[in-house]
């Protein structure tokens, strides 16, 4: 795997997980599909679905250490682009050093675009949530300047590895 940048495993602002001191989630959708987007890119998708290949031998394998390698990188990129009031299982899990599947299924994102499908729970705050008035033309075409920079971003990643 390519040397990363710690520039490039920070988000753009709209695709960052915000959680209040209630816990709850603000653009939770956007943090998803970027965190799911980025790991699928760098083709470490099943590092969030605990589908750990099994290694053979006491000593660790090469495969076994780049296994690793990439576990510490998913971790860092799902953790790094949350910002607001960490609760209390999230800084435990990471202090424990869960893998980046366990942590990822305690945030929420377990079944959800990695699958193909989404989970029931997503389905319905999709269906119950409110459309937004298209009123804001300004900030829409800003959200999707930003939102093409940050894809152009990636593809340079995927381009460098």
């Amino acid at each position: 795997m390519a040397d990363i940048e710690f520039s490039q495993l920070l988000f753009p602002r709209h695709l960052v997980l915000r959680i209040d001191a209630k816990g709850r989630k603000k653009y939770w959708e956007e943090y998803c599909i970027a965190v799911e987007t980025f790991l699928r890119l760098k083709g470490l998708e099943a590092h969030l679905t605990g589908r750990q290949p099994l290694f053979e031998g006491g000593e660790k394998s090469m495969a076994q250490r780049q296994w690793e390698a990439e576990e510490k990188l998913c971790m860092a990129v799902i953790t790094l682009n949350i910002r607001g009031t960490y609760p209390d299982w999230l800084k435990k899990a990471v202090a424990e050093k869960k893998t980046a599947a366990a942590l990822w299924e305690q945030l929420g994102g377990g079944g959800t675009v990695v699958s193909g499908e989404e989970d029931k729970e997503t389905k319905q705050q999709r269906r119950n949530s409110k459309k937004k008035p298209d009123n804001d033309m300004m900030s829409n075409a800003i959200l999707m300047c930003a939102g093409f920079l940050f894809m152009k971003m990636l593809m340079q990643l995927i381009e460098k590895v």
